[in-house]
């Protein structure tokens, strides 16, 4: 029996984001696939999309994540997840972003995936950016970076 889009997309993020199992990325990527991240300018490779997988685990210790929103129609599935991450270092506190996933299926495969992860508040949450650096940027003041600290730029 094939899988819905659904149980792809979740075993995907299981193995793959949750799990860190990179090895089995191309498992489940149809063979003309185009995967777009939040902060990749193009289509990610299998080997980028690897590298952006190892660093985020390099960061976050056991992520899990609940799906609250899916929206399937045809070949295609929308989600908003809920992540809950445990920093690596740090305060080694756990936390919660939002992630939200556009799916298009083909074949049993992942033939289209894009990804808007709030990378800032992920930031924000490991300490690498100040906790209101979003209202700082809003009010147009730049980020000087420092060599211990970020820091406002006068």
């Amino acid at each position: 029996m094939t899988a819905t889009n659904k149980e792809l997309l979740e075993t995907y993020l299981d193995e793959v984001w949750c799990k860190g199992n990179t090895h089995k990325i191309k498992d489940f990527l149809a063979i003309d696939h185009d995967i777009k991240g939040t902060y990749y300018d193009g289509v990610m490779s299998i080997e980028d999309l690897t590298a952006q997988t190892h660093a985020l685990h390099a960061l976050v210790q056991n992520p899990h994540y609940t799906i609250t929103h899916a929206v399937e129609q045809e070949d295609t599935i929308s989600i908003r997840a809920l992540f809950t991450l445990t920093a690596a270092h740090n305060t080694g506190q756990s936390f919660t972003i939002q992630v939200h996933l556009f799916m298009r299926a083909k074949d049993g495969k992942i033939a289209e995936l894009s990804s808007l992860i709030d990378m800032m508040s992920l930031f924000e949450h490991l300490g690498q950016l100040p906790s209101d650096v979003l209202p700082i940027c809003m009010t147009g003041q730049r980020l000087r970076w420092a060599e211990e600290s970020l820091e406002l730029e006068n």
